[in-house]
């Protein structure tokens, strides 16, 4: 007979307290170290704490795991995960199957509840490293807009080279030199690939990256009043500068958005003064005025294809994990124009 795997037992094994591991497999593990997480959550995944469900009787379910701070009901869904729910399940249902939302802050009995629900699941963006042990010892899961560094799961997510590297090479072929990349800190997942990538595409084009200073405020509330706050004083830096920037990338579009407002506020002539790039197209960067350029990410399509190969996952398990880039699509509008003389 299997001998019962216990928080005890995991505790001595990867020598550290009870307590310790009860607070990181129950999702509570704030104040601790990663080191300390990922050594506890491999020792639990080594000893088998989280119990196989593979061989179950299917249940025709789809987990979709998406971040614990988005509102379903709210914008920012609308924005970022909606396109991606719809494709999954377009896929899903030609399957006959159909999606079960949930938290990324499930943690004890809601976890097992759902995980034993569930024939698999997309995980959307970052999830405690709990929730992926626990799900991914239950069922196949893929990755949905983002990857891990361990590849030990498929994923499908968005190519932000590719997509930077198309708005910088327009930028500078209309003249632009000094191109800003609005790098606020502490950046998101997305954000850091994006300014990354700004980082190595200046490189490659022998131009010295605008990161820093007035292009990189530190957030804190990140509320719509500091980023007005926020975006008025880069446009005002923007201004004074003796060799200012002559077009600024943005993070997202709600930067962009609002960084457009404050420096038509200051006087600038957008884009104559300074061109302005947003990203992910939200619907109101076609009724900004002027209307502002920005990156179409494929968000049906990613969702899309991360449910088609869980599907596959499903009915052969093993094989090499797979990694799917989807590039965005740069739409050039009225906020971007040739470079201001001298």
């Amino acid at each position: 007979m299997r001998r019962t795997v216990t928080q005890q037992g995991i505790a001595r094994k990867a020598k550290v307290s009870q307590a310790t591991v009860s607070l990181i497999l129950s999702g509570q593990d704030r104040g601790i170290s990663g080191e300390t997480r990922e050594v506890v959550l491999k020792t639990a995944r080594l000893l088998g704490y989280w119990k196989e469900g593979r061989n179950r009787p299917r249940t025709g379910i789809v987990g979709y795991v998406f971040p614990e701070h988005v509102d379903p009901a709210g914008q920012a869904f609308r924005i970022f995960y909606h396109g991606a729910l719809m494709g999954a399940q377009r896929a899903l249902e030609r399957e006959r199957c159909h999606a079960l939302l949930g938290r990324a802050d499930l943690k004890g009995k809601r976890l097992d509840e759902f995980a034993e629900r569930v024939d698999g699941a997309l995980v959307h963006d970052d999830a405690p490293g709990h929730v992926l042990e626990a799900l991914s010892a239950r069922c196949p899961i893929v990755l949905l807009n983002w990857w891990d560094a361990s590849g030990r799961f498929d994923a499908v997510a968005q190519d932000h080279e590719s997509a930077i590297r198309d708005i910088l090479r327009q930028l500078h072929g209309l003249g632009h030199r000094r191109i800003a990349f609005l790098h606020h800190r502490p950046p998101g997942h997305h954000h850091e690939q994006r300014w990354r990538a700004y980082r190595a595409e200046m490189n490659a084009l022998g131009l010295a990256p605008l990161d820093d200073g007035p292009f990189s405020p530190e957030t804190r509330e990140r509320t719509a009043e500091e980023t007005d706050r926020l975006v008025a004083g880069i446009a005002a830096a923007v201004k004074r500068l003796s060799k200012p920037a002559t077009a600024i990338v943005c993070p997202s579009d709600t930067w962009a958005l609002p960084l457009q407002q404050a420096a038509l506020a200051a006087g600038l002539k957008v884009p104559g003064d300074l061109s302005i790039v947003g990203y992910d197209d939200d619907e109101a960067c076609r009724y900004a005025s002027p209307a502002l350029s920005s990156v179409r990410v494929p968000m049906t399509e990613l969702g899309q294809r991360a449910a088609e190969i869980l599907l596959r996952r499903l009915e052969t398990p093993a094989g090499p994990r797979e990694r799917i880039l989807l590039a965005g699509t740069f739409l050039p509008r009225g906020s971007v124009g040739p470079a201001k003389e001298g």
